[in-house]
């Protein structure tokens, strides 16, 4: 993943799929089995959130 981000690509990982499924689709007659999923490509920048500013130390915390 972090390879794929080096060179330009947006990478994203994807949780919550079947992976029997995947597995019976992508992987029948074989001994491989999925772990996990992964995305790459390139975003629409336009539809992206970005990331809200961050907090100031000095407002996050106190020391005492």
């Amino acid at each position: 993943m972090v390879e794929a981000r080096a060179v330009g690509l947006d990478v994203g990982a994807v949780s919550g799929f079947s992976n029997e499924i995947v597995d019976e689709e992508f992987l029948a007659g074989t001994s491989l089995r999925s772990n996990f999923f992964v995305n790459f490509g390139y975003a629409d920048e336009t539809a992206l959130f970005h990331k809200l500013p961050r907090l100031s130390f000095e407002c996050a915390c106190s020391l005492i």
